[in-house]
């Protein structure tokens, strides 16, 4: 399972440059993602009990009750949306920015 982990840091270091460059927002980075995992956990837990099954040999670990990974994956693939929304958001306000000043 090392490797899904791995996955998911790779999909998320786009995300992790751009909070790099732009550290006010971390901060909102850090609120959404606490309430993505809670919505997550919530939902995996309450919403479709039983609905997966994890092999344990292949788990990290365990915590409440889901594997370690639903509770990274929850988390990293917050910030890879919101890393990939603001970063397209703040290109396409660039290019408008540029073509409203060659008129």
């Amino acid at each position: 399972m090392a490797q899904y982990i791995l996955v998911l840091l790779g999909l998320a270091l786009p995300s992790f440059y751009f909070l790099a460059r732009h550290k006010d927002k971390i901060p909102s980075f850090i609120i959404t993602s606490a309430i993505m995992l809670i919505v997550a956990v919530v939902w995996e837990r309450l919403a479709y009990p039983g609905l997966w099954e994890w092999n344990d040999a292949k788990m990290v670990g365990w915590l409440f009750g889901l594997p370690v990974e639903e509770y990274i994956f929850a988390v990293l693939i917050t910030i890879f949306v919101l890393g990939a929304y603001e970063e397209i958001n703040l290109r396409l306000k660039k290019k408008k920015g540029k073509s409203l000043r060659k008129a």
